[in-house]
């Protein structure tokens, strides 16, 4: 898949800010036949469901290269641009038209735009996009072309509901403002053990948390990819006066629901959810150890028909923003 992101803004503006001062013509044909060689190459390299990332980061990307896709922090380096790539899903078209391709001695820029047709993972059917990119592109010492700064970004509006969020509320107490540890982007990493929920392997998430508007409860938006294919959940946690005690409501795509309790620690949060599979109680636990700042250790575990507790699935959640 051609995935043309950039950078660093700022670096892309004043690279181009500087080319428009200089004399036109600064790349050579052989310059520019370089770099559209490379692009029809990944081009097709890209398409299809047995895609060699690999192969395909180490032709197109500098060793250190950053790209900026929709939706999530920038990507460094060719590891993490292999895994973004590897994890979006199968291309099953792509159409890349570029506008301009300029440049002088060891830089030089490329615009245009683009559609897409990728299916997801776990998905049935396939989505179209388009919008449009910017390449920042950087000679090696070789003679050959690698991209270092990368962006791209649609022009279709945001698909689904728009869900207000807000600040947390100015004169919250403390029972509020602890749930505010959970608040910004995170990553999940697990290892599923084999279970009703999920069949054994990897299994990967984003979560994004956010004050709910009125700034006392925190609505949470996962994107799931198990071995069993790709889930949705939300969650929305609170803190009720009356009991003292935190509640917290989920729902995702496969049709379960539940509302659960939550019980915090200094380091630790435990939730408790019940929900009835095949007319036998089961009951769900998540706990969240060893909670710092920037990330923290999980594992979920269930008990059915009041039976002991067994592990499902336990990882590592790392937070990037």
């Amino acid at each position: 898949m051609k995935a043309r992101m950039c950078g660093v803004a700022l670096l892309g503006a004043a690279v181009l800010s500087g080319m428009a001062c200089q004399q036109k013509a600064g790349l050579s044909e052989q310059d520019r036949a370089a770099i559209q060689k490379i692009d029809e190459t990944v081009n097709k390299m890209g398409v299809g469901p047995n895609v060699d990332w690999d192969a395909y980061v180490k032709l197109y990307y500098t060793e250190d290269a950053k790209v900026l896709m929709p939706g999530m922090p920038a990507i460094e380096g060719r590891d993490a641009i292999k895994k973004a790539f590897a994890a979006m899903g199968t291309v099953q078209d792509e159409k890349w038209n570029r506008a301009i391709l300029e440049g002088r001695g060891d830089l030089a820029y490329e615009s245009g735009s683009y559609l897409l047709t990728v299916l997801p993972p776990g998905e049935t059917a396939p989505l179209t996009d388009k919008g449009k990119f910017i390449t920042l592109w950087k000679k090696q010492a070789d003679g050959t072309w690698k991209a270092t700064r990368d962006i791209w970004n649609s022009d279709l509006p945001p698909a689904g509901l728009t869900i207000p969020t807000g600040p947390m509320k100015a004169d919250a107490g403390k029972e509020i403002q602890q749930l505010g540890r959970l608040i910004g982007a995170w990553n999940l990493e697990g290892d599923s053990k084999g279970s009703p929920f999920m069949p054994a392997g990897k299994m990967s998430a984003t979560l994004d948390c956010q004050w709910f508007s009125g700034g006392t409860q925190i609505l949470c938006l996962y994107d799931i990819v198990n071995p069993g294919g790709r889930v949705h959940e939300i969650s929305m946690y609170g803190y009720d006066p009356g009991t003292k005690a935190y509640w917290c409501y989920d729902t995702d795509s496969t049709g379960l629901s539940s509302l659960g309790k939550v019980g915090l620690k200094d380091n630790s949060w435990t939730h408790v959810w019940d929900y009835k599979m095949d007319g036998k109680a089961v009951r769900m636990r998540l706990v969240l150890s060893n909670l710092t700042p920037n990330g923290c250790s999980w594992k979920n575990d269930v008990s059915v028909a009041g039976g002991p507790w067994a592990c499902i699935v336990e990882g590592t959640a790392t937070k990037t923003r």
